[in-house]
């Protein structure tokens, strides 16, 4: 094998070895995104659903009494 060749090996197998390193580190980014994103969610719905469950708990008794009431007060819905 002469320089030339022994070059174009090398080189070859570089351009290989960086595209490989490149694949990798893109596939774990957009796994880290993924991984990310899907917690976000969850922490979003659960947020939300503490909220919902907060604001049922106060208005509920609320509106209770009012409906309870209502042949006293005369109140309309």
């Amino acid at each position: 094998m002469d320089l030339i060749q022994i070059l174009g090996v090398f080189l070859a197998s570089a351009l290989g070895a960086g595209t490989f390193l490149k694949f990798s580190a893109e596939k774990a980014i957009e796994t880290g995104l993924q991984k990310a994103l899907h917690r976000e969610t969850l922490l979003t719905e659960t947020d939300l659903e503490f909220r919902k469950r907060q604001i049922e708990e106060f208005y509920g008794p609320i509106y209770a009494s009012l409906k309870l009431n209502s042949e006293i007060y005369k109140v309309k819905f």
